[in-house]
């Protein structure tokens, strides 16, 4: 069982692009061809009459409508508002006036202000980096770097960038800031950044550290297979790898070997937190599930997850929510659980779940559900379904079934459902209208994240 003193979290192999994914990932991509939505086979509008209760809280009112493909029964589709979606393989497309711009390779800041993308030369052995504004598709700077490099990971304001390449032994690991490289070293180990330290070098938008992943195995001939690793801390004065501290104990390091799979992260930049949700695989961790916080001060800290969620067996997401303050995580089986992320930092105790409910039940629906969160409203995406739920009581007060295949959910600040998956974009109404639809553009991959451009 892992202890907090000494534990580190996982993370997945095909989880590219750590701070640029901060959704859910765990979702297969549809082959299906995008076609236009029908209205919803179910809906359900429930008023919300309990407070928090550890048994599911579904419908009062239960209203079913007729598919049709009759546009006169929906309400005319109106423009999808500007966003940014964000595939599992590092791909970038914006929608800007209703249409969208041609992806691209990069990630987006978790401010949700900046895209950074990334253009490699034909000889490939110039890499330009571009920061461009998503509220009006300015390029604001660009760098041209020596070498065919990867853009991995950038601190919440898009002032720095980590970036990648395949060294002589290991990784080449570079940073660049807006006005040209900052850093540049070859590991003899394979490294994958996470994050930004949040402290900053004397006069300079060098952070004093970069957060990695180091790969204690060979990559595996499978994709996706489980490898193992421990999490380094690149001080960029030195170069040096060094350990991380307990983020409860500054007093301690951490250094502690894994086995497992990353699942889903999320980022609060309020916080100056990462949190991943991990699944371990040694003898000694079956079916054990945890939440992996990693603080840019320099400090990880684990989160034991209740018993209920079932995450050793089951997939799962994470979302923040209340400006913030609180994490959630939720499982496929229904059941949520809330940590106040207050205390994580700064609890006199070791930070144990708020509330723990069983907030929906849907035999059968294994997927991994998608998450999003706003005006005190939980938004779920699982399978075809989606519930909004309110966060006070966690009472879902609308659940309806669509006819895709949910990748991500994003939620407006109406109330409107953006919904990615089955090769488009969809926006529905809590009531179940369709509002709005648009293609993903043509090879676009599996939507990781939904990012609301904008939005006043």
């Amino acid at each position: 069982m892992i202890r907090n003193r000494t534990s580190v979290g996982g993370v997945w192999t095909n989880m590219h692009r750590s701070l640029a994914i901060l959704a859910v990932v765990t979702l297969a991509a549809c082959s299906a061809d995008a076609g236009p939505s029908t209205a919803p086979t179910t809906t359900t509008i429930t008023t919300a009459t309990t407070a928090a209760t550890t048994t599911p809280v579904e419908s009062s009112t239960s209203l079913t409508v007729a598919s049709t493909t009759d546009d006169a029964s929906q309400p005319s589709l109106q423009p999808l508002n500007d966003i940014a979606v964000v595939s599992t393989d590092g791909r970038v497309a914006v929608v800007r006036g209703g249409a969208f711009t041609e992806p691209v390779t990069g990630l987006v800041a978790a401010d949700g202000e900046t895209l950074i993308s990334t253009g490699i030369s034909a000889d490939r052995s110039t890499t330009t980096v571009r920061w461009t504004a998503l509220a009006d598709g300015t390029v604001e700077n660009e760098a041209a770097l020596a070498g065919d490099l990867t853009a991995i990971a950038t601190d919440p304001t898009a002032k720095v960038v980590a970036l990648t390449a395949a060294g002589p032994a290991g990784t080449e690991i570079v940073i660049t800031g807006r006005d040209g490289e900052m850093f540049r070293k070859a590991y003899d180990t394979e490294l994958l950044p996470e994050g930004f330290s949040d402290i900053y070098n004397d006069s300079s938008d060098l952070p004093i550290g970069l957060f990695v992943i180091e790969y204690l195995d060979p990559p595996p001939a499978e994709p996706g297979a489980p490898r193992r690793y421990r999490v380094r801390v690149v001080d960029t004065t030195s170069g040096d790898l060094a350990l991380p501290l307990n983020l409860r104990d500054k007093g301690q390091t951490v250094d502690e070997e894994m086995l497992g799979f990353g699942r889903t992260h999320v980022l609060s930049p309020v916080n100056g937190l990462l949190f991943t949700l991990y699944r371990g695989l040694d003898a000694d961790e079956a079916g054990y599930a945890f939440v992996h916080t990693l603080g840019f001060v320099n400090g990880v800290w684990c989160l034991d997850l209740p018993p209920e969620l079932n995450l050793g067996e089951l997939p799962g997401s994470v979302v923040l929510a209340d400006h913030e303050r609180n994490l959630f995580v939720a499982s496929a089986n229904g059941y949520m659980t809330e940590f106040i992320v207050n205390d994580i930092q700064n609890g006199a105790s070791e930070p144990h779940p708020s509330r723990t409910n069983s907030v929906w039940t849907a035999p059968g629906n294994t997927a991994g559900p998608a998450l999003a969160s706003g005006n005190a409203t939980l938004l779920v995406g699982q399978g075809g379904d989606l519930r909004w739920i309110e966060e006070e009581t966690l009472t879902v007060t609308s659940t309806l079934t669509w006819d895709m295949s949910i990748e991500a959910v994003a939620l407006l600040a109406d109330g409107t459902a953006l919904a990615a998956g089955t090769r488009r974009i969809s926006a529905i109404t809590p009531a179940g209208d369709l509002v709005g639809e648009l293609p993903l553009p043509d090879g676009f991959g599996s939507v990781a994240r939904i990012v609301l451009v904008d939005q006043a």
